[in-house]
């Protein structure tokens, strides 16, 4: 090295020494790994697994709300009637309007229990889906479907506790929900093709 002749700064005739060195670079560290997501925890993996399953069920619970809204609407269309005279055997009318209001608290209730997967629905969902099934064509592939959906052994563990608890420990977990929209809407536009043309025929 040598002394220069302006000042009492040294100064070194090595090619790198002009160069200057960032003050926050630390030539001694280690150098950096391109590290990915950590991996996923049981729960995670169990959560994905099912998670198909799980959004199935719930938007089988949508399409019971659709027949609620139905029931609901035969329900004021026959007191509608009977308030207007319409039928020969009032009686008759006010029973009939009744059982169609009785239906529509039983399928909100069903409806909500599928959306929370509440095991107490799963028998009377599967008992309603074997008489689904007796509506061929449509009935029976759609109602064979929910009786998959409920009595399947992912339905099972879907409706148990163990998997509430899945669920409560991975809520970031979540279904792409344009995909649940497809689903519901295809299933919506199944069930109107079976039903609408039964409703004109009866018309």
């Amino acid at each position: 090295m040598l002394l220069s002749k302006g000042n009492d700064s040294l100064r070194t005739d090595s090619p790198g020494a002009a160069q200057s060195m960032d003050p926050q670079e630390n030539p001694y560290a280690s150098p950096m790994a391109d590290i990915g997501p950590p991996p996923l925890t049981p729960v995670e993996l169990t959560r994905k697994r099912y998670l198909n399953h799980e959004v199935s069920v719930q938007s089988i619970g949508s399409l019971y709300y659709l027949g609620a809204f139905g029931t609901a609407l035969m329900t004021l269309g026959m007191f509608g009637v009977v308030a207007s005279g319409g039928v020969a055997n009032i009686v008759g009318g006010i029973v009939t309007s009744l059982i169609f209001g009785v239906l529509t608290v039983f399928f909100i209730l069903l409806g909500w229990g599928l959306q929370k997967l509440n095991p107490r629905v799963r028998i009377p969902v599967a008992i309603l889906a074997g008489i689904g099934m007796l509506y061929i064509p449509i009935g029976t592939i759609i109602n064979a479907y929910i009786l998959y959906l409920v009595v399947s052994k992912k339905g099972r563990f879907v409706f148990s506790d163990e998997y509430k608890e899945v669920i409560r420990q991975t809520p970031h977990i979540r279904y792409r929900s344009w995909l649940a929209i497809v689903f519901l809407v295809l299933l919506l536009l199944i069930l109107a093709a079976a039903v609408l043309p039964v409703i004109f025929v009866a018309g």
